[in-house]
């Protein structure tokens, strides 16, 4: 499919060529017109981010289970005694921590996450859990 385009860098020159060319850097300019920007001079592209993160906030956050919530509690403690240490070594501590936790630690906990999963799922009946899709994932 072709598309006959406005340069978005020289607004005097028009352009044909494929849409899937210049599908991404297509826009409108103030007054309207559509062209085509790779330099962006003319076009503010929506950002893709912002977009995902609206969507996102207004999603309800999965209420957190015995561990997440026992994870929350230890941070604070973990991070004073080894100020240094990045989050995923945090929780590797901590998941060495819970294993070795008396049962009546680990129900206070589980109690715990069952009364907020409780309040959550009152508050949204129709919730149900979709786990992000492998694109939403932000990789470190």
């Amino acid at each position: 499919e072709c598309i006959w385009i406005q340069d978005g860098v020289n607004l005097a020159t028009y352009i044909l060529g494929s849409k899937n060319l210049f599908q991404k850097n297509i826009g409108k300019t103030s007054t309207g017109l559509t062209v085509w920007d790779p330099l962006h001079k003319h076009v503010v592209l929506p950002d893709k981010r912002s977009k995902r993160k609206a969507r996102l906030e207004k999603q309800a956050r999965r209420p957190p289970n015995a561990f997440i919530l026992y994870r929350k509690d230890k941070h604070p403690e973990l991070k004073k005694l080894y100020p240094e240490i990045h989050n995923n070594e945090i929780s590797v501590m901590a998941g060495s921590m819970w294993k070795s936790e008396t049962q009546e630690t680990r129900d206070k906990y589980h109690a715990k996450a069952m009364t907020i999963k409780k309040a959550f799922l009152s508050e949204m009946p129709n919730y149900k859990y979709t786990p992000r899709k492998p694109d939403e994932i932000q990789r470190r």
